[in-house]
């Protein structure tokens, strides 16, 4: 039987260590720098040249927070692939494998507490991100569309997030060597991106 206490302790855990590794803050930071950086090109185009071009009047950035979004979940994906990627020998590291071996719990139950505390770590700032960057964008004159804000953050992020975390499980648990499980990894999520991109 599944205890959702014991999958919610082990997701704290998880979520603290890995807000506990620089690369955590690096792809985190290079995250909402990307999104802040497409939002800033579309506001700048949109505030300064919609008056002489159609074009440049459809770049409204009321309407791309799917663009914002994409770019900052697409490089925290690749954050996922260097969280998830060396799990058990993390545990080793931090000297927490023997314990977690003598956990009372089933396999699903830490692989589910896991992937929960990757996801919490993942989508938590990028709700936060995505919510300042909303309010930015009102204080300044051109607010992001609500409806557009609730899709991204309830419909779109959770099961990509979800997605890109299996993956990275699935990958680490078929291919023994870490080194090739991250590669073979990043390059599943790029090649899954660039499809839903471009199809």
């Amino acid at each position: 039987m599944i205890r959702l206490s014991t999958i919610l302790g082990l997701a704290r855990s998880e979520a603290r260590l890995a807000r506990r590794l620089v690369r955590y803050w690096v792809f985190l930071s290079l995250a909402t720098l990307s999104g802040a950086w497409i939002y800033l090109q579309f506001f700048f185009i949109h505030k300064f040249f919609s008056w002489a071009s159609a074009s440049a009047a459809t770049a409204n950035p009321r309407y791309f927070i799917g663009n914002y979004g994409a770019w900052f979940m697409m490089i925290f994906f690749i954050g996922l692939v260097f969280l998830g990627f060396d799990i058990r020998a993390r545990d080793y590291r931090e000297r927490v494998g023997e314990v977690v071996d003598a956990l009372p719990i089933t396999n699903l139950e830490l692989v589910l507490g896991r992937a929960l505390g990757l996801f919490l770590a993942a989508y938590i700032p990028f709700v936060a991100v995505m919510a300042l960057l909303a309010t930015v964008a009102w204080l300044v004159g051109t607010s992001i569309q609500p409806h557009s804000m609730l899709t991204l953050f309830l419909l779109m992020a959770p099961p990509a997030y979800v997605f890109a975390i299996g993956l990275v499980f699935l990958v680490t648990l078929l291919v023994r060597h870490r080194l090739v499980a991250a590669i073979l990894s990043l390059v599943l999520l790029v090649l899954i991106f660039v499809v839903g991109i471009w199809w």
